[in-house]
Protein backbone atom coordinates (compact mmCIF):
# COMPACT_ATOMS: atom_id res chain seq x y z
CA UNK A 1 0.00 0.00 0.00
CA UNK A 2 1.72 3.46 -0.75
CA UNK A 3 1.93 6.20 1.77
CA UNK A 4 -0.50 8.84 1.43
CA UNK A 5 1.31 12.27 1.29
CA UNK A 6 1.32 14.22 4.86
CA UNK A 7 -0.52 17.01 3.90
CA UNK A 8 -3.79 15.12 1.67
CA UNK A 9 -6.72 15.32 4.48
CA UNK A 10 -8.88 18.38 6.04
CA UNK A 11 -7.44 20.66 8.63
CA UNK A 12 -9.55 23.21 10.64
CA UNK A 13 -7.62 26.42 11.51
CA UNK A 14 -6.97 27.21 15.52
CA UNK A 15 -7.39 30.41 16.05
CA UNK A 16 -6.13 30.10 20.00
CA UNK A 17 -2.89 28.46 18.67
CA UNK A 18 -2.18 30.91 15.56
CA UNK A 19 -0.34 34.35 15.83
CA UNK A 20 -1.81 36.55 13.05
CA UNK A 21 -1.45 40.54 12.48
CA UNK A 22 -4.95 40.70 11.88
CA UNK A 23 -8.33 39.29 12.59
CA UNK A 24 -8.59 35.94 11.36
CA UNK A 25 -11.78 34.05 9.99
CA UNK A 26 -14.51 32.46 12.39
CA UNK A 27 -14.18 29.15 10.36
CA UNK A 28 -11.76 27.96 8.11
CA UNK A 29 -11.28 24.71 6.84
CA UNK A 30 -8.65 23.35 3.85
CA UNK A 31 -9.10 20.04 2.46
CA UNK A 32 -5.48 19.15 0.23
CA UNK A 33 -5.36 16.36 -1.69
CA UNK A 34 -1.64 15.56 -3.24
CA UNK A 35 -0.63 13.01 -5.38
CA UNK A 36 2.78 12.61 -6.88
CA UNK A 37 3.45 16.28 -8.55
CA UNK A 38 -0.46 17.60 -8.43
CA UNK A 39 -1.75 19.44 -5.08
CA UNK A 40 -5.75 19.79 -5.18
CA UNK A 41 -6.59 22.69 -2.28
CA UNK A 42 -10.66 23.97 -1.54
CA UNK A 43 -10.81 26.30 1.07
CA UNK A 44 -14.09 27.25 3.06
CA UNK A 45 -13.57 30.35 4.41
CA UNK A 46 -15.96 32.15 7.48
CA UNK A 47 -15.14 35.47 7.82
CA UNK A 48 -18.46 36.42 10.02
CA UNK A 49 -21.09 38.27 9.04
CA UNK A 50 -22.16 36.76 6.37
CA UNK A 51 -19.48 37.06 4.56
CA UNK A 52 -17.86 33.65 3.14
CA UNK A 53 -15.97 32.09 0.69
CA UNK A 54 -14.56 29.25 -0.74
CA UNK A 55 -11.33 28.83 -2.64
CA UNK A 56 -10.50 25.92 -5.12
CA UNK A 57 -7.11 25.28 -6.45
CA UNK A 58 -5.78 22.52 -8.86
CA UNK A 59 -2.05 22.97 -9.36
CA UNK A 60 1.18 21.50 -9.55
CA UNK A 61 4.21 21.65 -7.74
CA UNK A 62 6.25 23.15 -10.55
CA UNK A 63 6.69 27.33 -9.23
CA UNK A 64 4.46 27.91 -12.46
CA UNK A 65 0.81 29.86 -11.82
CA UNK A 66 -2.22 28.26 -11.95
CA UNK A 67 -5.76 29.29 -11.68
CA UNK A 68 -7.09 30.50 -8.05
CA UNK A 69 -10.96 30.46 -7.88
CA UNK A 70 -12.95 32.12 -5.15
CA UNK A 71 -10.16 34.41 -3.42
CA UNK A 72 -10.25 37.90 -3.47
CA UNK A 73 -6.82 38.08 -2.62
CA UNK A 74 -5.87 36.23 -5.58
CA UNK A 75 -6.21 35.05 -9.22
CA UNK A 76 -3.63 32.37 -9.42
CA UNK A 77 -0.85 31.01 -7.60
CA UNK A 78 2.60 28.71 -7.87
CA UNK A 79 3.36 25.82 -5.87
CA UNK A 80 6.89 24.26 -4.86
CA UNK A 81 7.43 21.42 -2.71
CA UNK A 82 10.59 22.18 -0.81
CA UNK A 83 10.13 18.51 0.85
CA UNK A 84 8.37 16.23 1.83
CA UNK A 85 6.76 18.01 4.91
CA UNK A 86 6.74 21.64 3.27
CA UNK A 87 5.50 23.45 0.59
CA UNK A 88 6.03 27.08 -0.92
CA UNK A 89 3.04 28.77 -2.52
CA UNK A 90 3.11 32.58 -4.21
CA UNK A 91 -0.52 34.03 -5.22
CA UNK A 92 -0.89 37.16 -7.27
CA UNK A 93 -3.50 38.83 -8.44
CA UNK A 94 -3.42 40.31 -11.98
CA UNK A 95 0.65 39.24 -11.91
CA UNK A 96 1.17 40.96 -8.56
CA UNK A 97 2.18 38.96 -5.77
CA UNK A 98 -0.30 39.63 -2.89
CA UNK A 99 0.56 36.58 -0.62
CA UNK A 100 3.98 34.20 0.26
CA UNK A 101 3.20 31.22 2.25
CA UNK A 102 4.86 28.30 3.54
CA UNK A 103 3.14 25.14 5.01
CA UNK A 104 4.96 22.47 7.20
CA UNK A 105 2.97 19.61 8.34
CA UNK A 106 4.34 18.71 12.25
CA UNK A 107 6.02 14.78 12.25
CA UNK A 108 3.20 13.44 13.39
CA UNK A 109 1.22 14.47 10.74
CA UNK A 110 -1.43 16.17 12.91
CA UNK A 111 -0.75 19.73 12.89
CA UNK A 112 0.04 21.83 10.04
CA UNK A 113 1.59 25.76 10.13
CA UNK A 114 0.88 27.83 7.59
CA UNK A 115 3.56 31.46 7.86
CA UNK A 116 2.22 33.90 5.24
CA UNK A 117 2.70 37.43 4.53
CA UNK A 118 0.14 39.97 2.57
CA UNK A 119 0.90 42.08 -0.03
CA UNK A 120 -0.67 45.48 -1.29
CA UNK A 121 1.64 46.77 -3.82
CA UNK A 122 5.40 46.14 -2.60
CA UNK A 123 3.83 46.42 0.81
CA UNK A 124 3.55 44.21 3.63
CA UNK A 125 -0.08 44.33 4.75
CA UNK A 126 -0.39 41.43 7.41
CA UNK A 127 1.72 38.60 8.56
CA UNK A 128 1.30 35.92 10.62
CA UNK A 129 1.19 32.24 11.53
CA UNK A 130 -1.87 30.32 10.93
CA UNK A 131 -2.21 26.81 13.13
CA UNK A 132 -4.42 23.98 11.68
CA UNK A 133 -5.48 20.45 13.17
CA UNK A 134 -6.03 17.33 11.12
CA UNK A 135 -9.75 16.54 11.32
CA UNK A 136 -10.85 13.11 11.50
CA UNK A 137 -8.27 10.01 12.40
CA UNK A 138 -7.93 8.28 9.47
CA UNK A 139 -4.89 9.28 7.22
Amino acid sequence: MDKVDPFTGSWIFRPALSKMSTPGPRRWVQTIECEGDMVSVREEIDFGEGHATTIEIEAKFNGKSYTVSGSPAADAIAYTRLDNQTISGTASRQGIVTIQETLVVAEDGQRMTMKYTVFRGKKKVAKGIAMFERMGTCR
